[in-house]
């Protein structure tokens, strides 16, 4: 009770705070989104919508997740760090949100941890992980729909990559199975789109959502296939594309002993991933955006 009270009296002073907290904008523009408690933060890049294609202006992550990001939600050591100048999207108390389980063996399957992307979370876990955000800050995020992603991928062209249509110019701007040697590598480190997000293609594979997510019953939608955009380390040009996607399979958790098989992890999935959006105009309904789970017995 103790933690909720203070959690009010935080947000109320937030419209009493003559300035805004640091990198948090008043005007639609580049921030980032500090983790109070750890010296992190999440660069987001303002993506303008489009009328013509029903897409809303968001703010979407720079850069794929990585695992030091993601292990604050896996360890939840900095749940009662508050930020002195919460967001005003959404009031919410942390620890209504699911906690992730720590997993028994090496989810990065010996790539690399700290400022690699993070690999083998499910659509829920990377959905969850943006839940246990907002809570933290007080800004509403989710996982990219579809077009959304595909809108920011474009950045204002029509090509078959975000860089145009040469294949040859790949090589600039993803990891991929022609590069990667067999892993994945820290984010940030090929070129971005025009849009100043990076490794769009390959690298990670990242988790986006159904345009209609927020008006369908989840209940009633199959856990497999779920999509992922932008290809991964160990995948050809071809899959990289834009409008190419992967679907989740049953199989990337049959090595799983746990029944039910574990909500948050794949076994055999090294290379789905996921970044971040955050819209403009927070919806009045916004837990209808966040993934529900889905228990697996087979």
């Amino acid at each position: 009770m103790a933690r909720i009270l203070i959690f009010i009296i935080l947000f109320f002073l937030h419209f009493l705070h003559e300035g805004t907290r640091t990198g948090y904008p008043e005007i639609f523009e580049a921030y980032t989104e500090p983790l109070s408690g750890t010296d992190l933060g999440i660069r987001m890049q303002p993506v303008a919508g489009s009328m013509e294609q029903g897409i809303d202006s968001f703010w979407m992550s720079a850069f794929e997740i990585t695992w030091d990001l993601y292990d604050q939600f896996l360890l939840r050591e900095t749940d009662d760090i508050l930020s002195p100048h919460m967001g005003n999207d959404i009031l919410m108390d942390i620890d209504a949100v699911s906690g992730a389980t720590t997993p028994y063996v090496d989810m990065s399957n010996g790539m690399g941890k700290g400022a690699h992307p993070v690999v083998n979370v499910t659509q829920y876990a990377a959905s969850t992980f943006c839940k246990w955000l907002s809570a933290k800050t007080g800004s509403f995020y989710r996982l990219p729909t579809e077009s959304e992603w595909e809108h920011a991928c474009h950045a204002g062209n029509k090509a078959r990559f975000s860089f145009g249509n040469r294949t040859k110019e790949l090589d600039a701007h993803a990891w991929h199975a022609g590069n990667s040697g067999g892993k994945s590598h820290p984010v940030g480190k090929k070129e971005p789109n025009a849009l100043g997000l990076y490794d769009m293609h390959g690298n990670a594979a990242e988790w986006v959502t159904r345009d209609d997510i927020n008006t369908t019953d989840q209940a009633a939608l199959p856990l497999y296939p779920r999509k992922l955009k932008g290809g991964s380390w160990k995948d050809e040009p071809n899959e990289l594309a834009i409008t190419a996607s992967l679907a989740s399979e049953k199989q990337w958790k049959m090595q799983d002993p746990q029944i039910p098989k574990s909500l948050w992890w794949f076994t055999s999935a090294p290379f789905t991933g996921f970044r971040i959006v955050r819209p403009l105009h927070v919806p009045a309904e916004h837990e209808n955006w966040w993934v529900k789970p889905v228990k697996e017995f087979d």
